[in-house]
């Protein structure tokens, strides 16, 4: 069974985003912390596990909806995706070698609906003719879904955080 998308708005206050981070993980420990000192009798080993699979999770979380300050005009929003249990989940590799998991977000055959996509690149011009080629090749426009929006970042592609 599939899950819808989950969205997450990116917080670019590194003192908000750190106060949240720890609000999470101190709810999570001060809860097993309760539960083992109640004496419940499920295995403490049980809950041992879920207790580090939920701080996983909320690092995980937080690890994607954090980003600079000077990148705050963005408001960006993550959208988290949870892949169907029969799902393949693989290692790839881009044309600069980079390494990405492969995520299937949709039914086979089926397009996502993209609002718009930001291209921030050091040749915004060809950057741009590439997303829309893939695009194309997707099989954006369709009769269903329309072409997204492809928006040019106007943030230096080199610049350093201040």
């Amino acid at each position: 069974m599939r899950t819808a998308p989950h969205l997450y708005p990116v917080e670019y206050d590194g003192a908000v985003w750190d106060r949240r981070l720890k609000g999470g993980f101190r709810a999570v420990l001060d809860a097993f912390n309760a539960y083992v000192n109640a004496g419940n009798p499920r295995s403490e080993r049980l809950v041992e596990r879920r207790t580090v699979v939920a701080l996983a999770q909320i690092a995980a979380l937080a690890s994607i909806a954090a980003k600079r300050w000077d990148l705050r005009d963005e408001q960006e929003w993550r959208q988290v995706i949870y892949p169907a249990s029969d799902a393949t989940v693989e290692w790839k590799t881009n044309e600069g070698g980079r390494r990405y998991l492969a995520v299937p977000a949709r039914a086979e055959g089926k397009l996502l609906l993209l609002d718009r996509v930001i291209v921030r690149s050091a040749d915004p011009d060809a950057a741009v003719e590439k997303v829309i080629d893939s695009l194309r090749a997707a099989g954006y426009p369709s009769a269903d879904v329309p072409m997204p929006e492809i928006v040019v970042s106007t943030y230096p592609f080199n610049a350093k955080a201040a």
